[in-house]
Order: C-alpha cells, then sequence, then structure tokens
C-alpha cells in the first residue's frame, strides 16, 4: 500500500492483508502472558500489577492500530 500525502510525502506500509489477519490473534494471545510474567519478576506486587496494566493499555493499543489498519485495507479493495 502507497499513499501520497502533501509534496514529496509518500508512506509506504509493507504488510500483506493475511498477514496483519494472522498476527491480530498471536499479539492478542501474547498480552496476558507478558503481564502475568510483569507481575511475576516485578519484586513489588504493587508494581507489577500497575506495569502489567501499562503493558496491557499498550498491547490494546497496538492490537486496536492493526485492527484500524485492517479494516482501512478492507475498505480501500471494495
Amino acid at each position: 500500500m502507497c499513499e501520497h500525502f502533501s509534496e514529496g510525502e509518500v508512506k509506504i506500509l509493507k504488510i500483506s492483508k493475511e498477514d496483519l489477519e494472522e498476527a491480530i490473534p498471536g499479539i492478542a494471545a501474547l498480552k496476558p502472558i507478558l503481564q502475568q510474567q510483569v507481575r511475576l519478576v516485578n519484586e513489588s506486587k504493587k508494581q507489577g500489577d500497575i506495569d502489567a496494566k501499562q503493558i496491557g493499555k499498550h498491547f490494546d493499543i497496538a492490537i486496536n492500530s492493526m485492527i484500524t489498519v485492517l479494516e482501512y485495507m478492507n475498505n480501500s479493495q471494495k
């Protein structure tokens, strides 16, 4: 996908729709695993919970961004 913006500005996304469709569930499955790891390795339970919540938020943003790009790809093929 190549999109032209203002003069001299081009943004290229080198990812296939199929790869993105496969990656979303994989990333979603990693979220609770990594959150649990963060809780386990942190000496402070309170800080571990804070860090796990923060990493969960980052995963949610990444997953939502991937879904948005996938939806854009689906709509641009129509």
